[in-house]
């Protein structure tokens, strides 16, 4: 009996260990997220059924330091709903590589995510803009109207590693007096050298005079306004439109006046979101109001073909292509430039033009 009762013992002093244990490994778990969501940026977007959660981490990044930014959308089902897909930056950071954990389901909500790891180039504030998230509710009691959720912008500052390790000049004792050069003696061999590659130079020259005699002088570099005329024809004959290419076309488009506007001006354009780029001409200036005007309206509405998925009628379309050449100072030679031929190509078998329309 007394042998029973020490195995029984011993049994159930294993047991509370064990949960002794997973107790503790649990509220270590939860610790270790606490930590992280304090060190973290948190911004909340929401919408009817959406809600967008960024995070960006850590809260005071070094230079040196990972920084992870995790972008969730949390939707009902039924309410279609897609991640934005950025390039190679975000904001002012380079993004290294992303991962998409498991879409996560809790009762009738289901939450996608996406966690980039991404690099700072320099110190100082960094920035991500706010950007659009749009979304359909197609569930039963939905009006399935295409809606969008704004986020918020995020700023953190982004320190050095070296600040506190830097050289100074403190301590430095007296400069010494200026030491004589030795003088070299005469080496022969760059003279025979020189002997040797003069008539070598001479012969490459006569040789590279010879072959441009031949195949005729280089042709003349493009002027910006040449180049942008060229992209505008091709860009005529591609058949984005005939294929319904929309936000192909928009693209190419818009990356025309912007590339026009890098090599006119300076401003690195097709580099910049179109709210960075408007910015950046209100600081430069280089265009009166009236233009920055035009110019904000034609890339405002091609950013609701190109990330709203909208889609354009044929008037808008037209007018988007001349407003580009326009702009470009293409006015009257080339103010329609292959836009007849391109509008009859793209709607020949097009009967929803004019149904959705974007603003021109």
């Amino acid at each position: 009996m007394i042998r029973i009762d020490r195995r029984l013992s011993l049994f159930l002093a294993a047991i509370g260990l064990v949960f002794c244990i997973s107790c503790s490994e649990e509220e270590a778990g939860q610790g270790a997220k606490a930590q992280a969501a304090a060190d973290a940026v948190r911004k909340e977007s929401e919408r009817g059924p959406v809600k967008v959660t960024l995070e960006l981490a850590p809260r005071e990044p070094r230079l040196s330091d990972d920084i992870e930014f995790t972008f969730s959308i949390e939707a009902e089902e039924g309410v279609e709903v897609a991640l934005p897909v950025f390039g190679d930056g975000l904001g002012d950071f380079i993004i290294r590589g992303f991962r998409e954990p498991l879409v996560e389901k809790k009762g009738k909500r289901r939450t996608l995510r996406r966690i980039y790891d991404l690099e700072p180039v320099r110190t100082g504030e960094h920035l991500i803009y706010p950007m659009l998230v749009p979304f359909v509710d197609s569930r039963a009691d939905g009006d399935g109207k295409e809606l969008v959720v704004e986020t918020e912008g995020i700023s953190i500052a982004v320190q050095s590693v070296i600040e506190e390790s830097l050289p100074t000049l403190e301590g430095l004792g007296e400069p010494e007096a200026p030491r004589p050069i030795p003088a070299e003696p005469f080496d022969r061999s760059w003279l025979l050298l020189g002997l040797v590659a003069l008539p070598l130079a001479a012969a490459v020259l006569f040789l590279y005079r010879r072959k441009r005699q031949l195949i005729g002088e280089a042709p003349r570099p493009l002027t910006p306004q040449e180049r942008a005329r060229q992209e505008l024809e091709e860009l005529a004959g591609a058949g984005f439109l005939e294929r319904s290419a929309f936000q192909d076309f928009y693209r190419e488009l818009t990356g025309i006046v912007r590339r026009f506007i890098e090599q006119t001006t300076g401003i690195r354009a097709p580099e910049l979101t179109t709210e960075e780029f408007l910015r950046e001409i209100g600081l430069e200036d280089p265009f009166d109001a009236d233009e920055q005007g035009r110019l904000q309206a034609f890339l405002e509405a091609a950013d609701l073909v190109k990330f709203a998925a909208m889609r354009p009628g044929r008037n808008e379309i037209e007018d988007s292509f001349r407003k580009a050449g326009a702009f470009i100072g293409l006015d009257g030679e080339a103010n329609g430039v292959g836009v007849p031929a391109l509008v009859e190509a793209a709607f020949a078998g097009l009967s929803r033009a004019g149904e959705e329309e974007v603003p021109a």
